[in-house]
């Protein structure tokens, strides 16, 4: 599959590009937009909604606490959303079941692209992006907060030059009450975890690190 030269319709693709400017300067502009959408969708659908867009609200109050442009990451349906700003552009993966309507779209620069060769260092993964109708944002970077469960990283991926990598070795085997947990693990800087077995985890690391940053 080929990048297109012309519009990059997000109706038929998981991934696009959008300028960075106006109401989508920045990743927490994109991730805000992109978040009401799908509250909007809760309030007209089925389900227990007020719970939903309380959920969802959550979000919202993350994204406010880390910097405009860290990467981050939400589910939404049936793919997670991943946003990352690079130069004037900011990439998105993102579900193909949701027409997002998102403004400022646009197509892959020179610019950008001479960017993405300095931080993409495999020149394979560099020519599957570049070729590739959908790309994968967190295939080729690690650095997403997740304004899910509070955590950087990304979800572990396969990894196919294993041959005793089984699909299932992303997922969590934890019993977590009574049944076994099942959540998506993530890489991270404390190894892969369990985002919700393991968020204790997190939250004592993290706070040590801090504390150990103070006393610096």
């Amino acid at each position: 599959m080929k990048i297109r030269n012309g519009f990059v319709s997000n109706s038929s693709s998981s991934s696009f590009i959008i300028m960075a400017e106006g109401e989508t300067s920045t990743v927490r502009d994109v991730a805000k937009i992109m978040i009401n959408k799908l509250i909007e969708d809760i309030k007209i659908g089925w389900g227990d909604w007020k719970v939903n867009v309380e959920y969802k609200n959550e979000w919202l109050k993350n994204l406010e606490t880390v910097d405009e442009n860290c990467s981050v990451e939400f589910p939404s349906t049936n793919y997670d959303t991943w946003i990352k700003k690079i130069g004037d552009r900011i990439l998105i993966s993102t579900c193909n079941n949701k027409d997002w309507d998102l403004p400022n779209q646009t197509v892959m620069s020179d610019e950008l692209k001479e960017e993405l060769k300095n931080i993409i260092s495999d020149e394979d993964d560099l020519e599957n992006f570049f070729d590739s109708y959908e790309f994968y944002l967190n295939v080729l970077f690690k650095d997403f907060y997740s304004l899910n469960f509070g955590i950087v990283g990304r979800e572990a991926i396969h990894d196919w030059s294993d041959t005793n990598y089984d699909y299932h070795d992303k997922y969590c085997k934890k019993i977590r009450e009574g049944v076994e947990c099942n959540a998506h693990l993530w890489e991270t800087k404390f190894g892969i975890k369990c985002p919700i077995c393991d968020k204790a985890l997190f939250e004592r690391k993290e706070k040590l690190e801090q504390l150990k940053k103070l006393k610096e």
